[in-house]
């Protein structure tokens, strides 16, 4: 089952979790709050490989990991 972690002070917190049994109006929530997450300025990534996301798309079946905007000064 896929998941999306995001990367925090605390280690990974779990954001989602979805399958093949997940319902529709559960994966549009999923979709919308990943969106507000990259509106945020933060990036995901797939765990296994490495490659950006930019959409969630519930038919990915890697993880994928989230990191929250860096602040540099």
């Amino acid at each position: 089952m896929p998941r999306i972690e995001i990367m925090s002070h605390r280690g990974d917190d779990l954001f989602a979790e979805w399958g093949r049994e997940t319902n529709p109006d559960d994966l549009k929530a999923i979709a919308e709050r990943f969106k507000e997450q990259r509106a945020k300025g933060f990036s995901a990534f797939t765990a296994q490989t490495g490659n950006r996301v930019d959409e969630f798309n519930s038919d990915i079946e890697e993880d994928l990991i989230m990191i929250a905007p860096l602040i540099g000064g």
